[in-house]
């Protein structure tokens, strides 16, 4: 990782940046999937609620209030999973662009599966290494990464690596 990039960054921030790119995806993901499951409770809590409503006793866990609460809770659930998910998509595609250009395989294999939220025990299973050369093989591949991703993840990293005369101001 010795090696700098035109604006004389070297390996390890140019890692940096690419790391902050890649785990932004990883968030992005696992907040989709997270939401998603959440959405999946509620949406099965209601149906639970509505056959409570059948049934005697009392309390807000039972009865109308406590299925208009989770239709509620579940139409809350669903609008912020379909922003989240159009979010994702909308980056998804200018990632996997990014990735196109990696040159390395490896490389590729170890970033898309820790964009797609894996561990890093489970990308070295992937690429069938141990974990500390998943470490060292992501650490290339974020190198790599660097060149191709985009330019706004390089500048909030980096503010001085804008192409000579460009102002982003």
């Amino acid at each position: 990782m010795g090696r700098a990039s035109a604006e004389g960054h070297s390996g390890v921030t140019m890692a940096m940046a690419a790391r902050m790119y890649v785990e932004h995806m990883r968030s992005l993901r696992l907040r989709e999937a997270a939401v998603a499951m959440e959405l999946e409770a509620a949406r099965s809590g209601a149906v639970r609620a509505q056959a409570l409503t059948q049934s005697s006793g009392g309390g807000p866990e039972r009865g109308d209030d406590a299925v208009f609460s989770l239709v509620a809770r579940t139409a809350e659930l669903q609008a912020e999973w379909e922003a989240d998910a159009a979010e994702l998509a909308s980056e998804s595609a200018e990632f996997r662009r990014c990735l196109a250009e990696v040159p390395d395989p490896a490389y590729r294999l170890a970033l898309a599966a820790r964009a797609n939220g894996r561990t890093w025990e489970e990308v070295a299973a992937e690429l069938h290494v141990s974990e500390r050369s998943a470490y060292r093989v992501g650490e290339f591949a974020y190198v790599a990464l660097w060149s191709v991703m985009p330019e706004q993840w390089r500048r909030l990293a980096f503010p001085d690596c804008r192409p000579a005369g460009v102002d982003w101001a």
